[in-house]
């Protein structure tokens, strides 16, 4: 169930705290005004809250011109969001709403959208309203409602769809990037950008064409994007190459070196038995020792 919809500029919060006892009869009516009054606000315009009391109420403020303006789209939420919880209250009957009730699963289907657009689209001014039906309470759209969501919010969502010449150009060049072994992240990016330049006004022939020519830049791309991709899988690979190479060689001479090292060490019986088998000779040197007094005197007197 979607969250409750929230109130967020001061009179409506206001009014509708005055409305806390207020009958049934009299929500009601409020209920129809603002329902209406959603497709009277002008979203880029200005409206004084002097105004949203007269037309929910119709009492005129003393003080109109002096009143603090607000802006059209916040006063049209307000007033959808309004509509649907006085009537959580007080719902009404489908013969009250102009043009009908449609619930919201047929307004989608009549749309061609889903429920959760609709939703969406209450948050931008769509008035919706707690209808009690047969099948118990729903809510719903006025007849109204529904021609105006056509022809405001669902146009402007269709005049930004992709024909379907440039949506066919756009799946071939992913389909190319893909047999490529490329991400379509970038890719995407560009041809987006690029098909969203085209003139929507391009014939049939132009834009085939048009899409051609991109399709065979992005083949191109494609192709040179993958030999780039192998040059640097291959120059990886012969500096892997190399690096082994290094490794054993610097591996190889350790292992000469501990080798040899091994073999110019001896213990000192290996060293004497090497001498007594005439395999080696032994020499030592002594050092010069200072003489003695009578080493001396015997020196001297030979």
């Amino acid at each position: 169930m979607p969250p409750r919809a929230r109130l967020r500029l001061t009179p409506i919060v206001q009014l509708e705290r005055q409305l806390e006892f207020a009958g049934a009869e009299a929500v009601c009516r409020i209920v129809k005004a603002a329902e209406a009054a959603t497709r009277e606000v002008d979203r880029d315009g200005l409206l004084s809250e002097a105004w949203i009391v007269e037309r929910l109420t119709g009492v005129k403020s003393r003080d109109a011109e002096r009143a603090p303006v607000l802006v059209g789209q916040a006063v049209a939420m307000d007033l959808s969001a309004l509509a649907l919880r006085l009537s959580e209250r007080a719902p009404l009957q489908p013969s009250d709403l102009p043009g009908g009730a449609v619930t919201l699963v047929h307004g989608a289907d009549d749309l061609g959208v889903t429920v959760r657009s609709l939703q969406r689209w209450r948050r931008q001014g769509l008035a919706m309203v707690r209808v009690r039906t047969p099948a118990g309470v729903r809510t719903a759209l006025s007849g109204k409602a529904l021609a105006w969501c056509r022809e405001r919010l669902l146009g402007s969502v269709a005049s930004r769809r992709r024909d379907p010449v440039r949506r066919a150009s756009v799946m071939a060049v992913a389909a190319t990037e893909a047999r490529a072994g490329e991400t379509l992240h970038a890719v995407g990016s560009i041809s987006l950008s690029m098909m969203a330049a085209v003139p929507l006004e391009l014939s049939t022939v132009g834009s085939a064409v048009w899409c051609l020519m991109i399709a065979v830049s992005y083949v191109l791309f494609g192709c040179a994007s993958a030999i780039v991709a192998r040059g640097i899988v291959a120059a990886r690979a012969a500096a892997s190459g190399i690096d082994l190479a290094i490794t054993d060689a610097y591996r190889h001479a350790g292992e000469e070196a501990s080798a040899s090292a091994q073999k110019a060490i001896l213990s000192w019986s290996e060293a004497m038995d090497l001498v007594r088998q005439g395999q080696g000779t032994m020499t030592f040197t002594v050092p010069n020792a200072p003489l003695t007094a009578d080493q001396k005197a015997r020196t001297q007197s030979s």
